[in-house]
């Protein structure tokens, strides 16, 4: 099983640099950054794996296996993949970006996105207090199931919809 996932798109230096210095931990990386001479799927140096692009239910299934979901990106607007890593019930390790607080507030753990020893530090803390992961992967999870579920989607844009329709009227 994976400890970390880690989308590999943003932040890849930060990743290997984090994946060298925690060796003893599996790392997936998902994205189109996988070097021709790498094996998709399998373990690499340091136990870093490359999936290249992944299909949804490959990216389903690392999710449900990872413990820990690291994003260090430096902009993420639409945060997909931490909600993704919420709902499959991973305990977030965000960049410090204004929009992640925003959106994540006290269910994650933030450290600066270009700064690989940051992020160690925060793995490392996280993978031996098993209570504060738990702490935050609950917290997440809830976060993501009360803003994103299929329900809360289908109010909002239904809300959406009736705003647009009192404003500028039905048009045929």
């Amino acid at each position: 099983p994976y400890t970390t996932l880690f989308p590999s798109a943003a932040g890849l230096d930060c990743l290997v640099a984090a994946a060298r210095q925690l060796s003893r931990r599996t790392f997936a990386a998902i994205g189109p950054l996988t070097p021709p001479e790498a094996t998709r799927m399998r373990p690499q140096d340091n136990s870093l794996i490359l999936t290249g692009e992944a299909t949804e239910e490959e990216t389903g299934q690392l999710m449900a296996q990872a413990r820990i979901f690291v994003s260090a990106a430096r902009y993420d607007p639409a945060a997909l993949g931490s909600i993704q890593a919420a709902l499959a019930g991973c305990c977030l390790v965000l960049s410090d970006m204004p929009f992640h607080r925003l959106l994540w507030q006290d269910a994650a753990v933030y450290f600066d996105g270009r700064n690989p020893a940051a992020l160690c530090r925060e793995i490392q803390r996280l993978c031996s207090d098993d209570e504060a992961c738990t702490r935050l992967r609950e917290a997440a999870s809830l976060r993501a199931r009360a803003a994103h579920s299929p329900e809360r989607m289908a109010d909002a844009y239904l809300a959406t919809y009736e705003r647009l329709v009192l404003r500028y009227g039905i048009s045929a």
